[in-house]
């Protein structure tokens, strides 16, 4: 049987547990190939382990066994330890004896464990490790323990990937080791040939002892290299607080967290800077002289031309010209470009004529033919101006007209009723002509193009007809008023 250790610790049961005074009776005839024996009572015997045959034998069977179920004892090996297997009645007994197998069994793990000493530490007063072996922790603790009443523990993680080797230099002097707590002097001078990490913890290096100065890194999303340039002599870090004059050789950038420079101490000017959609570039033109800013506040005279490559916006605002004027405005008009700068409440007006002749003796309204249309502003009013020409066939009754102006196809927005009158006497034609004029100011509210018309209608028997000379026609003025 092949040595437990050191591969494992051997259990009890593995070294064959003993119990005195153990002996139990067969309960059922064992033939010679039988694999399970049952006894009595199983319970003084241990879960596994040999037992012998007590028969008067010279030479005794000694079987094995691995378990028990009951008073069966399963797992059993006839012939064990060098005995051979034979057939037992009813009532042969069984008895746990100090055999070869328990001795043999003791004595393979003691040399075991004598052998792995020797050829750790060697043999002999002191123990040595050996120049050809090395010493290796148990990957159990990885530790040497050093003392008794106050130990000092030295720990040695497991490496995560391979074998590794810590050469302890020889310094020509007594040293310390450097610790991670507790205060250290280090003499002379140490080189590093890698960057020198400081513990995620705390990211800090504290120089000095009473008055120290903490310098903090906080710890960033990624790794980061945060370079000291050659300032070409003795320098200062700039601070966060306190006064320092700076000499810049290059661009001064302001960190995006606020976007700010900050002028003076107790009465300050801020200059903010919201962050853009995208990197913007403002240069500040060379003015010829001294010069302010433009703000957004405050009264300011401002000198010199000003040239805008784009439309220029007043919202709500006044400019007074005085005896000033301005010039140059394109894609305007002398009207437009005055009415633009309250110089008058005009916009634009339309002009539409109409000769049609068109004739009704009903009380419904229909088209005279005279309409015009014009595109306002949302905000604007629409003066509808002009008048009609008709002629008036009373049939020897009272015959009226009436007006009305309609905006779009059906939306009436002012009638004018009883707009001409005419009855026979019998003295004068049957028949006048006459002109009826019409001035309304309307508020579309739309700054889509709206279309004017004028509807006429006839109150009795009598007709009324647009236009009885084909020349008269009829006239309408649509002016935008803001």
């Amino acid at each position: 049987m092949p040595a437990i250790w050191p591969s494992a610790v051997a259990t009890t049961l593995q070294m064959l547990l003993a119990i005195n005074n153990t002996k139990v009776t067969l309960n059922v005839d064992a033939g010679i190939g039988d694999t399970t024996l049952t006894v009595d009572d199983a319970s003084p015997l241990s879960t596994s382990g040999f037992l012998t045959f007590d028969d008067n034998s010279s030479s005794p069977e000694t079987v094995s066994y691995t378990g028990k179920s009951g008073n069966d004892l399963t797992g059993v090996a006839r012939g064990a330890d060098g005995t051979a297997a034979g057939t037992h009645v009813t009532g042969s007994h069984l008895e746990m004896r100090w055999n070869a197998a328990y001795h043999n069994t003791l004595a393979t793990e003691l040399i075991a464990v004598e052998q792995n000493l020797s050829d750790r530490f060697g043999t002999g007063t002191n123990i040595v490790v050996p120049a050809a072996r090395t010493f290796t922790l148990a990957a159990l603790t990885n530790q040497l323990i050093l003392g008794a009443t106050r130990t000092v523990t030295i720990n040695a993680p497991t490496p995560a990937s391979s074998s590794r080797i810590w050469t302890i230099p020889d310094i020509s002097a007594a040293g310390t080791f450097a610790a991670l707590e507790g205060t250290q002097v280090f003499s002379g001078a140490k080189t590093f040939s890698a960057g020198v990490a400081i513990s995620a913890t705390t990211n800090q290096l504290i120089l000095g002892t009473t008055n120290t100065i903490t310098i903090t890194a906080p710890a960033p999303s990624a790794s980061r290299t945060y370079t000291i340039p050659d300032a070409g002599g003795a320098a200062t870090f700039i601070m966060s607080v306190g006064t320092a004059t700076l000499s810049l050789s290059t661009s001064l950038t302001v960190t995006g967290t606020t976007n700010q420079i900050i002028l003076g101490t107790t009465n300050t000017v801020t200059i903010s800077s919201t962050a853009p959609a995208a990197s913007r570039t403002y240069t500040i033109p060379d003015a010829g002289g001294a010069a302010s800013f433009v703000m957004t506040a405050g009264t300011q005279t401002i000198a010199g031309a000003k040239t805008f490559s784009s439309t220029l916006t007043m919202s709500g605002a006044t400019i007074a010209m005085g005896g000033n004027k301005i010039t140059g405005i394109a894609n305007g008009t002398a009207a437009t470009d005055a009415m633009a700068f309250g110089q008058q409440g005009y916009f634009q007006t339309v002009y539409a004529n109409s000769t049609a002749q068109n004739t009704t003796s009903s009380g419904t309204f229909i088209d005279t033919g005279l309409s015009a249309s014009i595109t306002p502003q949302s905000t604007s009013r629409v003066r509808i101006q002009g008048y009609i020409n008709v002629r008036i066939n009373s049939n020897n009754q009272e015959t009226i007209c009436s007006l009305q102006i309609v905006r779009g196809a059906s939306t009436v927005i002012y009638t004018i009723t009883n707009a001409g009158t005419f009855k026979n006497l019998a003295v004068i034609s049957d028949w006048i002509d006459m002109t009826i004029p019409f001035d309304y100011v309307d508020s579309p509210a739309t700054s889509s193009s709206t279309t004017y018309k004028v509807q006429f209608n006839a109150n009795s028997a009598g007709n009324i007809s647009t236009n009885p000379a084909a020349s008269s026609g009829m006239v309408m003025v649509l002016t935008e008023i803001v």
